[in-house]
């Protein structure tokens, strides 16, 4: 074989490899992205966490408007109109949990079991 088709055969080489370096690095880049896959299941992890926290979904807040109007039957109008805006973002806070693509069993915990006892009270 040549020298000059090993120079052939080893730039071909060198060009396969540099442009699969590049085609591995973009789908790794595309990868971990803002707004790609891993991000996506990062901020819906979050989004779980800080929704079992006080607010929302938790329903601590609710409990405390009922407490504060049973100490304060006068102020019937402040507390159901701030007890209306809690359901209606507890709600929708509701609706996104079941619709989100988490794991089913943490879906299922939030918006069945953890739901039951809310919508008693």
């Amino acid at each position: 074989m040549s020298i000059a088709k090993r120079l052939q055969l080893g730039s071909v080489l060198i060009i396969t490899t540099v442009l699969l370096a590049i085609a591995v690095s973009a789908y790794s880049i595309n990868l971990v992205r803002i707004g790609g896959p891993v991000s996506s299941e990062i901020q819906s992890s979050s989004d779980f966490v800080a929704d079992i926290l006080p607010p929302l979904e938790y329903v601590l807040e609710p409990f405390l408007e009922a407490t504060l109007l049973a100490n304060h039957p006068e102020q019937i109008e402040l507390r159901a109109t701030r007890l209306a805006a809690l359901r209606r973002a507890y709600d929708a806070r509701h609706a996104y949990w079941t619709a989100a693509k988490l794991d089913p069993a943490l879906v299922r915990a939030l918006t069945v079991e953890a739901d039951a006892p809310a919508r008693r009270f």
